[in-house]
């Protein structure tokens, strides 16, 4: 997801009186970009931009929500190059404090990573490949033997990924131009992002029953629109579920058919 319409901030962050105000509407923030398992991978050049402060300033609004207790983070990396791949926030919601003994450690599962320099001395990794988490003020750090490769769906035949191609393509194009330093001019590089967001668009039309026109259209309105041309930012998101229970795709559609 990119970013839900609302942001939380619970009364005991609303209250609480050793976080910064950035901190705060930072907590806020990262609670409406929850993915579907709770997890916020959101990048701090994200939150410079949406929050209108500095990289700096969002990197200090994280470490002091998770100096606090307030939210674990995860870095996943290359396994054998520690090259960076995602970063994990997750909210902690019970606000009963923070026990730091390592008798409360679990096993975080290892889900893939992009983009955090700060660092930790708990890197010991469970034996199936996931990593120990001991409280809330570490940093966690994952290893991988890198990114999971996406490959398009079988069904697809050469006519539609032409097609869907060329949305795709003609889409990143325009959000590079727009948002250079979160859509990279070589983007063209990443298969998984161009084949993701390929079959993305080739579920909506088949299991969302929605036409290739419509796809079409509704998705070059939207790169122009005010409002989704800077919420809208990779397609490959459009099927998941907002908070008024539809998928992205139908919410922009629905602004798309009630423009003037």
């Amino acid at each position: 997801m990119i970013s839900s319409y609302y942001g939380i901030i619970p009364q005991p962050i609303r209250h609480h009186q050793g976080l910064k105000a950035n901190s705060k509407l930072m907590y806020a923030e990262i609670m409406a970009c929850l993915e579907d398992d709770g997890i916020c991978i959101k990048r701090n050049i994200y939150f410079s931009k949406v929050l209108n402060i500095t990289k700096e300033t969002a990197s200090k609004s994280i470490t002091e929500l998770r100096k606090h207790g307030l939210i674990e983070v995860a870095i996943e990396y290359e396994n054998g190059t520690n090259k960076f791949i995602k970063r994990y926030i997750t909210p902690y919601q019970n606000f009963h404090g923070v026990n730091n003994s390592s008798d409360n450690a679990y096993c975080q599962n290892n889900h893939g990573v992009e983009d955090s320099h700060e660092e930790s001395n708990d890197d010991t990794p469970c034996e199936n490949g996931q990593i120990l988490l001991y409280n809330n003020n570490k940093i966690n750090k994952l290893y991988t033997n890198g990114k999971k490769s996406i490959d398009l769906l079988k069904e697809l035949n050469e006519k539609q990924i032409t097609y869907l191609g060329n949305i795709v393509h003609s889409f990143y194009n325009q959000k590079h131009q727009q948002l250079p330093e979160i859509i990279k001019k070589d983007w063209k590089k990443d298969d998984n992002l161009i084949n993701d967001s390929i079959n993305t668009l080739y579920m909506i039309i088949k299991l969302d029953d929605c036409s290739e026109k419509i796809v079409r259209d509704v998705i070059k309105w939207a790169t122009d629109d005010i409002f989704w041309s800077t919420n809208l930012i990779s397609l490959r998101g459009l099927r998941k579920k907002s908070n008024n229970g539809e998928t992205k795709f139908t919410n922009i559609y629905l602004k798309y058919k009630g423009r003037k």
